[in-house]
This record gives C-alpha cells, structure tokens and sequence, in this order.
C-alpha cells in the first residue's frame, strides 16, 4: 500500500527529527535556564510521544473493516488525535500558569545572544524536516500528517519569533530598557504557548466529532449530495435520506433511495454505486459509498 509506506515514512522522519530536536532543547534549557526553550522541549517531547505510539499502531489503520469492525480501525486515529490535543493543551496551559508566577517573582535572566542564535538554528532545521514532510505528502490523505505538517509549521514559526525576539534584547543592554531584560523570557514563552494553543484546542475538538460520529462540514455534505444528485439525474430513482459521518480520514455515506415507478434494478443501481463512488473519490480518497432502497411507508417522495 503506498499511501501506508509514504505515511510511514513521514512519520518516521517527523518522529526522529522531533525527537532529535526535543532532547537538545530540554538540554539546553537545563544549561540556559530558559523557559522558552522549555517549553518548547517539552512541546516537542509530548508531540514525540504520541507521534511514536501512532506510528506503532498505523498498520491497524489501513485493515479493512469487518462485522466485529463496522468502521474499521479509523477512530483510533481520532483517539491518537484526541489524546495529542488534549496533552498540548494541558502542557500548554500549566506553563502558561508558570510564566506568569515566575513574572510576578522578579523573571529570570538568561544569555539573549545564546539562545537567539540557538532558536535560529532549530528554526532553519524546522523549515528543512517541513519542506522534506511536504514533498513526500503528495497524495496522502492522513489527519495525523496534516498534525504533523501544522505543529512543524508552528515550531519553525516560534523558532524564528523566539530567535528575533532574544536578539533584539541584546540591543537593551546599555539603554534604559535594560531592566526587561530579567522578562523578555517568561514574556516570549507566554506569547508561543498562546499562539500555540489555539492548534491543540482544534485538534481536540475534531477528533470528539470524528469519535461520537458527527457529519463532516456543511462544504463537504454539499459536494457529496450534489455528486449523488448528478449521477441519480436520467434514473428513476431519488434521493431520500443521507446518513454520512466521519470516523478519522474516512467518510462513510448511505444514500436511502426511492424508485418514483416502484421497481429497482439490482445492475443499475451497482453501476450508480460504482459511479458515485470514483467521482467521490477523486474529491476525497478515502470515502465509501452504500445505496440502500427506503422502505418507510411514510416517505414523502413516494405519495
């Protein structure tokens, strides 16, 4: 399956140089006493984590679905997604809280020039192990890589802020500006962790609707209804019902449908089911399509 072994390969890399990148900030937080560089160690630690325990159980991903698995193994790809959100956002939070008690307890003065340099570094890295993950994504259709690629974007992203924001404070040191010097740190951290926190919050939110199988977005709804409509166009049949939920990168679609002269035949209704399903399918790659004959007495398309 090459969608499996190119989603492989991303997470391998993302996982690795994640990882890499993690352990040397976490040391060099120990050795500047920085708590932007914490907590982007420690961001980056959590994301690794959960990153490598999705990675072990991707193969469960691609099985096909079963009677004992209507839907296949798709939501634990919502619930991988579920447990990184939450994590981030409570990671998030707690340092959040940290900064603003170290704040209030005089800050805390670190080597600017030191970690501005340091941060530009991980920020050029960032930027490599993106462009890298962007080539390899062609044609992969996968909730946990788009993770991936927006949590690289936003590291590079704070990498470069973090960076400009020590290097300017290098300029403070003989002015009178001097005395922000002991809160430039705590300030930066606070600043990346609100910025971060809308990401993990969004993430959360997703994979809740994906798990309890709520529909997908209203564009989406729409662009599925109005392929079906087509394709049932020059048939006697129509469109009664749509049952359509999301479970992970899967959308799963029951079309109920009524025959206005009340016959069904069985060949035209699987050449629908074929058709409706390649158009789909070159808007979304993962998506499965039944046709079921609704048989509500009460259906209003058959009075």
């Amino acid at each position: 399956m090459k969608s499996m072994r190119k989603e492989k390969i991303i997470l391998n890399l993302s996982t690795w140089s994640g990882g890499l990148i993690a352990v040397i900030e976490l040391m060099m937080a120990w050795y500047s006493r920085s708590q932007a560089v914490l907590m982007d160690g420690i961001f980056d630690s959590s994301e690794v984590l959960v990153s490598a325990a999705f990675l072990i159980m991707l193969p469960f991903i691609y099985k096909k679905e079963t009677e004992k698995m209507p839907y296949g193994y798709a939501q634990l790809e919502s619930i991988f997604i579920l447990i990184k959100g939450s994590m981030l956002t409570v990671i998030t939070l707690d340092l959040i809280y940290e900064n603003i008690k170290m704040i209030l307890n005089g800050g805390n003065q670190v080597d600017s020039m030191l970690i501005g340099i340091f941060e530009l570094v991980i920020c050029v890295f960032s930027i490599v192990v993106l462009g890298l993950i962007l080539k390899i994504n062609h044609g992969v259709n996968s909730q946990v890589v788009k993770a991936e690629i927006v949590s690289w974007k936003i590291d590079a992203a704070c990498c470069f802020g973090v960076s400009a924001a020590f290097l300017v404070q290098v300029f403070l040191k003989n002015t009178v500006f001097v005395w922000m010097g002991r809160y430039i740190d705590q300030v930066v951290a606070i600043i990346i962790a609100v910025v971060m926190l809308p990401q993990p919050m969004k993430m959360v939110w997703e994979s809740l609707k994906s798990i309890i199988l709520i529909a997908p977005g209203e564009e989406i709804i729409a662009m599925i209804k109005k392929i079906v409509d087509e394709e049932l166009q020059g048939t006697p049949y129509d469109a009664s019902f749509y049952d359509i939920v999301q479970t992970g990168r899967k959308i799963w679609v029951e079309v109920y449908i009524v025959s206005r002269n009340d016959y069904i035949y069985i060949h035209q209704i699987r050449k629908l089911k074929q058709q409706i399903n390649m158009k789909l399918q070159t808007q979304i790659a993962d998506i499965s399509v039944e046709i079921t004959l609704d048989l509500d007495e009460n259906n209003p398309l058959e009075e």
